[in-house]
C-alpha cells in the first residue's frame, strides 16, 4: 500500500512542478481528470501488489461509471428542455 501512495505522490507532485512551477501555467478545471488518472493509477498499482485490493478497484470503478453516466444523462436532458425537442411516443428524439 505503501508504494501505491508514493506512486500517487509523485505523479502529483511531478505533474504540479512541470505544468505551474516550470511552465507557469494557470490553473484549469480539467487538470482534476488529470488528477483522478494518478488516483486510478494508484489503486491499480494496489491491486497488483495486494490481491485484497480488487473489491476496492471494483467499487470505485464502478461508482466512477456510474457519476459519469448519471453526467452524461443530465446534460442530455437539459440540452434537450434548452433548445425545445419534442420526444416521441416511443420515448427517441
Amino acid at each position: 500500500m505503501i508504494v501505491a501512495v508514493l506512486t500517487v505522490l509523485i505523479l502529483i507532485l511531478r505533474f504540479s512542478i512541470e505544468e505551474f512551477a516550470i511552465e507557469n501555467k494557470p490553473w484549469r478545471v480539467n487538470y482534476l481528470q488529470q488528477y483522478l488518472k494518478f488516483f486510478i493509477i494508484g489503486v491499480t498499482v494496489l491491486v497488483v501488489a495486494v490481491p485484497e485490493g480488487l473489491p476496492l478497484a471494483v467499487t470505485l470503478a464502478l461508482a466512477y461509471s456510474v457519476r459519469v453516466r448519471l453526467a452524461l444523462v443530465f446534460t442530455r436532458s437539459v440540452y434537450i428542455s434548452v433548445i425545445g425537442l419534442k420526444r416521441l411516443p416511443n420515448g427517441t428524439i
